[in-house]
């Protein structure tokens, strides 16, 4: 039966369709350990396609709040790896999709600063300068100063 999931999975995945992330309700009978990820690796959206994805994703919230430390992490680097050049998109992800913890941060923190890296060398300086007035007004300068502190951090290579 976990061979035939992972077939539908796949399937309606690399279709452009979002119907399989109804799995998540289900993983922690079928894949307790959320597997079906690794056979996900290689699949990529149109940035239109990835916004709705990032949007749907929102509804799987409350089924990965459980979920074990190692399977989340692995959720959420790859979630994080198919917000390739879009900022905005990465943006939302981590604002309303992703879970928290200093734990889960932890082990986030060097994923999510290169693909910061990676969106900001592709993007031109007027996209850039709206990035930063979409900055929320009540960031201290001590989130900027972490945030500064993570791009310029070289052990996070």
């Amino acid at each position: 039966m976990y061979t035939a999931i992972i077939a539908l999975i796949q399937h309606n995945a690399f279709q452009t369709k979002f119907e399989w992330l109804i799995v998540f309700e289900i993983a922690t009978e079928v894949d307790p350990n959320y597997t079906f990820i690794n056979h996900l690796k290689t699949l990529k959206y149109s940035d239109e396609n990835l916004s709705n994805f990032i949007d749907i994703c929102k509804s799987i919230k409350p089924y990965t709040i459980n979920i074990k430390l190692e399977p989340y992490v692995e959720i959420a680097k790859w979630l994080i790896q198919l917000c390739r050049h879009k900022i905005d998109t990465l943006y939302i992800l981590w604002r309303d999709v992703l879970i928290y913890n200093n734990e889960i941060e932890n082990n986030l923190l060097k994923c999510f600063g290169e693909r910061i890296r990676e969106c900001i060398s592709h993007d031109d300086a007027v996209a850039l300068e709206y990035h930063f007035k979409e900055v929320p007004v009540n960031w201290t300068k001590e989130n900027i100063t972490a945030i500064k502190r993570l791009l310029h951090d070289d052990t996070l290579y």
